[in-house]
């Protein structure tokens, strides 16, 4: 199968689980009922997130594609190696700039967490 044909079978698939999906929480008994209730809908709207996240990506290759861009990384412009296209044909970037981009969000996340941290203590010793 061709990879265009590989991304428009995946389209299909992540539009499929996109149209069936109900969060919503039911009536509970009781606190418990409830809790479990609404983890099971907060674990189906991440599901949902990152099925969607995936479905744009897979469009976003399939437009790349139209425009003779597939195979390009969206960062530096060098060619994305054809392993990484054939196991995930939808990916925006080569290996090297898609670890320079998760590495920046870790520190983004980890100086926010240090961030938080010294605003919450600061609070509490009353500053």
């Amino acid at each position: 199968m061709s990879i265009r044909g590989s991304l428009i079978l995946k389209q299909g698939e992540l539009q499929s689980l996109l149209g069936g999906q109900d969060i919503s929480t039911e009536r509970c008994a009781d606190y418990l009922d409830l809790a479990v209730s609404a983890a099971g809908a907060e674990m189906a709207a991440e599901m949902i997130q990152r099925t969607a996240r995936t479905l744009r990506e897979v469009e976003g290759a399939l437009g790349r594609m139209d425009l003779g861009e597939f195979g390009s990384c969206q960062d530096c412009d060098n060619e994305i190696e054809g392993k990484r296209l054939e196991i995930t044909p939808w990916v925006e970037r080569c290996i090297r700039c898609q670890e320079l981009r998760e590495a920046r969000e870790r520190e983004k996340c980890s100086s926010h967490t240090v961030y938080r941290l010294k605003n919450s203590r600061q609070r509490k010793e009353g500053w």
